[in-house]
């Protein structure tokens, strides 16, 4: 009952968002832009998907909020999601993972923007986190008989190592392509006169 009051919850959220989006004042290139941006993170996804839990989907999608804009971001992490599920399974699951890198795309627009490249890993590193703990949400709430702080934090620690491979995997990406993937998108994003949408 909680998990499909949350996954309702969440739904109407991302419903919401794209609605707001869609009264924004943008244009063609801006959605061009986020078709081609999650296309990208999607595909890196799926083609990363035989690694446990190494998806360069989270640096993509929070490269992308930092430079293009929280909406920008959110729609980014929010369809990043639902395009690679239709390779990898959709499930009640895809709409916790569309938040989870949707709150991370989001967010990301609100970094210092002269955060260097250690910074802004060490901030994915947290993100590997951030996201799994969100998309972990929809199994505590379905198949934990009595949730309380052992019954999740006993869930939470048997999978805290594929949370630190996402973190650490976040880190790599970062630490070794922000600084070049950044110039990429910020000339990408001038060069089709694409508008922080706030």
């Amino acid at each position: 009952m909680y998990r499909e009051m949350l996954a309702a919850l969440l739904i109407g959220i991302l419903f919401l968002s794209f609605v707001i989006y869609e009264k924004k004042d943008k244009n063609f290139k801006s959605i061009a832009a986020i078709a081609t941006l999650s296309a990208i993170a999607a595909g890196l996804r799926v083609v990363m998907a035989p690694l446990p839990n190494i998806m360069p989907t989270t640096f993509l999608v929070s490269l992308t909020g930092f430079v293009f804009g929280p909406f920008t971001g959110f729609i980014t992490g929010a369809l990043s999601a639902f395009l690679s599920n239709i390779f990898l399974g959709q499930g009640p699951w895809t709409f916790f993972q569309m938040f989870g890198w949707g709150t991370v795309g989001f967010i990301s627009a609100f970094l210092p923007k002269n955060i260097k490249a250690f910074g802004f890993s060490i901030v994915c590193f947290f993100y590997g986190f951030l996201f799994d703990y969100i998309v972990e949400l929809w199994y505590i709430l379905g198949f934990i008989k009595e949730i309380n702080l052992a019954s999740v934090g006993t869930m939470l620690a048997s999978g805290f190592l594929f949370d630190m491979l996402h973190g650490a995997a976040n880190f790599f990406f970062s630490i070794v392509f922000y600084n070049t993937l950044k110039k990429v998108f910020i000339r990408y994003r001038d060069k089709i006169n694409v508008q922080k949408i706030i």
